[in-house]
């Protein structure tokens, strides 16, 4: 029993140490220039997008119009996705909260400039599908006060598959 109070209190301060390296190397990153601060939060997106579908296990294989139906079922909050035609309005019901797990979790202070990440994991997640280019417009933010975040993406050309 002392062994399990152990490990779980190692694991405790573990969490909290690394949530204010977090939180040190964020009020840093912060201070940098935008495309400094912009690499770094699609670097992160990317990360945490590719965590995400190892978590839903989709196939590989899904087309667009079958991604944004399986996400409406994927994990509670489901977003709302609509689409017409090249453009795609994808709704995040957070009730003030931020979709960011790392201020979710209060390793990190919310900030507009998050929302970069944000922007980046939903546009990557929708290119994975469509097969092309994909432009993100951050339309509403939990960190600028809206009590959700939607995004309008537009769909550029497929890549062609040619032999």
């Amino acid at each position: 029993m002392k062994a399990d109070i152990a490990k779980e209190f190692v694991g405790d301060l573990l969490r909290s140490h690394q949530d204010e390296i977090v939180r040190g190397a964020f009020r840093a990153l912060l201070t940098l220039d935008e495309a400094a601060t912009n690499a770094v939060f699609k670097e992160m997106a990317d990360t945490c997008r590719a965590r995400f579908l190892r978590m839903v296990d989709f196939p590989a294989d899904l087309d667009l119009d079958e991604f944004i139906e399986r996400m409406g079922r994927a994990a509670p909050p489901a977003p709302q996705i609509s689409r017409d035609g090249d453009t795609i309005v994808w709704r995040e019901f957070r009730d003030g909260h931020c979709m960011c797990p790392l201020v979710r979790r209060g390793a990190l202070d919310l900030d507009p400039k998050l929302c970069v990440c944000s922007t980046e994991w939903t546009r990557g997640l929708v290119e994975t599908f469509h097969g092309g280019p994909v432009e993100a417009e951050l339309l509403e933010s939990v960190a600028t006060g809206s009590s959700d975040c939607v995004f309008r993406l537009t769909l550029g050309p497929v890549a062609s598959h040619a032999p």
